[in-house]
């Protein structure tokens, strides 16, 4: 089941990804998520396609360390979904912090300990992964949603009149000083 795990990520990635990029953009966001759930529900397709190129290339498993092995089909995943997910946020920093996600996750599953505090850590590496595109993806909608949000504007308490732009400190319409 542990060698499972890492080809059964992209129905998750899929599901929270295609939500996401919806409420990054409402309309534009249509397009990764489609192509978020296409690959989430194809992952283990993709994946299984990418080694069996290796294999066919020449490139066997017995020529690699398996720390290489082990951590390809998440420098895969991370690399796939991050060009996703710059897609919805429409920023380089989008790409650059899931590959971060997917090298750290490698790391963990290729090279990392076996365990850490009691847990496994093919399970970590792919918690960390998932969290980097999620987090990644969150913090592109709550960025997207802070910047439709109206400037408040400072107004006179007495008359209402708007303050931006006066360098005075009297209203003009009432005479009001603040």
């Amino acid at each position: 089941v542990a060698s499972a795990l890492p080809l059964l990520q992209g129905v998750a990635v899929g599901l929270y990804g295609a939500v996401l990029a919806i409420c990054i953009e409402r309309w534009r966001g249509f397009g990764p998520a489609l192509l978020f759930l296409a690959l989430g529900v194809s992952q283990p397709l993709w994946v299984l396609g990418m080694l069996m190129l290796l294999s066919a290339l020449g490139v066997q498993r017995s020529m690699m360390p398996d720390s290489l092995w082990l951590s390809l089909p998440f420098v895969q995943t991370g690399i796939v979904f991050g060009l996703v997910s710059w897609w919805a946020a429409r920023q380089v920093w989008a790409l650059l912090a899931v590959c971060a996600a997917a090298a750290l996750s490698s790391w963990l599953v290729g090279w990392g300990p076996l365990a850490i505090g009691g847990l496994d850590a093919d399970a970590i590496a792919i918690s960390v992964l998932h969290l980097g595109i999620c987090w990644t993806l969150a913090i592109a909608a709550i960025q997207r949603t802070w910047r439709i949000v109206p400037k408040r504007q400072l107004v006179c308490s007495n008359s209402g009149y708007p303050r931006d732009g006066l360098r005075a400190d009297v209203c003009p319409e009432c005479g009001e000083t603040w």
